[in-house]
């Protein structure tokens, strides 16, 4: 009775008992059956849903096998994947997904047997290796990971974005070969230092223009580490003894927030077109002059120092810096 019905959401009910009878109308556009208990869906007419588009299930790896052939959205979820280990699938039947754009997993770990010709985005919400991705992807251009470090990548030539969190870095001696198509990198809570983050030698990325490495052990901030075409760095949640940042001339956005500096005695922040900077609660309780740190900041339009106070704030408000920032944001200083 629902030939019209396009979209159809069946989230988080208690059970859908008797699913290998359910027949779905051949309307449907987008489903999502994420119930709270495993339910069997191999047996009803998924694979023959022709409009279907988007789908969110809740399912066995085999599932991959009665998918409908437009699909292009996948969102994937191991109902017990909390209970034991993933299932490991056949390789030797290789499931073809032809026309999928977008795969996000959750609780499977790898992607063996799968082969994703034009699949363009991938979401893995587990410890991840990336070993086949270039067999199983070929076309790859975002990847998102957890717990997963930069190991791989180099076999994805088409890779424009790769963001992980509480990953690590596995070969701890070795250099990394990062695709050189990346524009956007994000690499949080690595608890790597110094000497690891040479090893990604990112100086060779010269299509990065967005690049995250908070949350880590970094001491240094140098501009010898980077490529000229970064934009946005966000190095927040570092403990910093040492900033050096100049000749990065296509810089706009800087974080530089939680750092928790002990001195600037001896850094300058030299970038010509810098817009927004932020320094929020990187000083303690005192924020010394900022008006030679920036110096050489010329289209600075906006600093966000967060809840500090301000020593000296006339010669803030009326020192030269005053024509190059358009607002100076401070929550304690109370200056607007």
């Amino acid at each position: 009775n629902l030939k019209r019905l396009r979209e159809l959401e069946c989230i988080r009910i208690p059970s859908l008992e008797g699913t290998s009878g359910i027949c779905f109308p051949s309307t449907l556009e987008k489903l999502h059956l994420l119930p709270r208990r495993s339910a069997d869906f191999s047996q009803t007419n998924l694979k023959s849903l022709e409009r279907l588009t988007k789908l969110s299930i809740s399912s066995e790896w085999s599932i991959l096998e009665e998918l409908p052939r437009n699909l292009e959205f996948l969102y994937l979820e191991e109902p017990t994947k909390h209970h034991r280990p993933t299932k490991e699938s056949d390789t030797n039947k290789p499931i073809r997904l032809e026309n999928l754009r977008e795969l996000r997993l959750d609780g499977f770990g790898k992607m063996d047997g799968v082969y994703c010709p034009k699949l363009e985005r991938l979401s893995f919400d587990s410890d991840y290796r990336c070993t086949n991705l270039k067999e199983a992807c070929p076309n790859l251009k975002v990847l998102n990971l957890l717990f997963c470090g930069p190991d791989y990548l180099h076999n994805l030539p088409n890779l424009h974005t790769f963001t992980s969190t509480r990953g690590s870095i596995r070969n701890p001696d070795g250099n990394y070969n990062l695709p050189t198509s990346l524009e956007v990198l994000k690499l949080c809570q690595f608890d790597f230092d110094d000497e690891n983050i040479k090893q990604l030698n990112l100086t060779e990325l010269t299509k990065l223009k967005k690049l995250d490495i908070s949350r880590n052990r970094l001491t240094k901030l140098t501009s010898d580490l980077f490529p000229s075409s970064l934009t946005e760095l966000n190095a927040s949640w570092n403990r910093f003894s040492e900033i050096d940042l100049k000749n990065l001339e296509s810089l706009q956005k800087l974080n530089i927030s939680q750092a928790k500096f002990e001195s600037i005695s001896d850094w300058r922040i030299s970038l010509p077109n810098l817009e927004s900077l932020f320094m929020v609660e990187s000083y303690g309780d005192v924020l010394p002059d900022i008006t030679r740190a920036i110096d050489n900041c010329d289209h600075l339009k906006y600093a966000f120092l967060g809840d500090v106070k301000i020593m000296d704030t006339p010669t803030l408000i009326k020192s030269k810096c005053k024509d190059k920032i358009g607002h100076v944001v401070s929550v304690g200083g109370k200056i607007i």
